[in-house]
């Protein structure tokens, strides 16, 4: 970590052609090194807090090489070891909805606060014999898009990375999803403050192709309970916002 506290390391060897990781954290101060006890498939995305009292990271024990679901850990450092404190399995987590590892999560500078990514679960391709080269492939547009067909094919690896920012309440271990499909958010103040500045474009997508500026509506997003006002319509330079 940035205060030079605390290291962490990751092993790894293979069991039956199979991928094993441990997690270890090593305490310079003290000189003792803390394991994480189960071995994992995976180990994705560690990240220590600004102020190097916070861990987090994410694990899965999927054996599949793509589209596996990851278990959100947070280790409070003050304590032996770290919790999984968000799964599928999490009661106010939506049905469908996942951490997703393609953000990377982060604490607020006051340490309240942890930010990470959900994500849509994708649907599992059964196996099959077929090769690639024998699968049709089919690629839908219709003229009321927002986007032209050229856009949606180059953004499309962008797309399968979709992910909707969220936060956990650490004192409550409270979760609020403060992204949506239609709405992007930007935390302010290092993540400590109690609003976001969130923007959508949703409204005004389908003229992109002939129109600049691009309009967009930005709202106040409240981090506490995921609400969100309107602040101002159609605006077409966010300078000064």
């Amino acid at each position: 970590n940035k205060t030079g506290t605390y290291i962490y390391y990751v092993t790894h060897k293979s069991i039956n052609e199979k991928d094993s990781f441990n997690l270890y954290l090593l305490d310079l101060v003290n000189n003792k090194t803390r394991q994480v006890e189960e071995s994992f498939s995976s180990i994705e995305q560690l990240n220590f807090s600004e102020k190097g009292n916070h861990f987090t990271f994410f694990t899965s024990n999927d054996t599949v090489e793509k589209n596996k679901t990851y278990n959100l850990h947070y280790w409070d450092l003050a304590k032996s070891t770290s919790q999984i404190i968000v799964d599928t399995n999490r009661s106010d987590l939506a049905i469908g909805l996942r951490p997703s590892v393609h953000l990377k999560p982060y604490f607020s500078l006051d340490e309240t606060k942890l930010y990470f990514g959900l994500e849509y679960q994708s649907i599992t391709e059964n196996e099959d014999t077929l090769l690639e080269s024998e699968k049709a492939k089919l690629d839908l547009w219709h003229y009321q898009d927002n986007r032209l067909q050229p856009q949606q094919l180059k953004e499309l690896k962008q797309d399968k990375k979709e992910n909707f920012l969220s936060v956990i309440h650490l004192e409550k271990n409270e979760l609020i999803k403060l992204e949506d499909d239609t709405l992007k958010v930007r935390v302010l103040d290092f993540g400590n403050s109690e609003f976001a500045l969130g923007v959508s474009r949703e409204r005004y997508q389908g003229s992109y192709n002939w129109s600049f500026p691009w309009p967009s509506d930005y709202y106040k997003v409240n981090i506490s309970n995921g609400e969100k006002k309107l602040i101002k319509e159609e605006v077409g330079y966010s300078f000064g916002l």
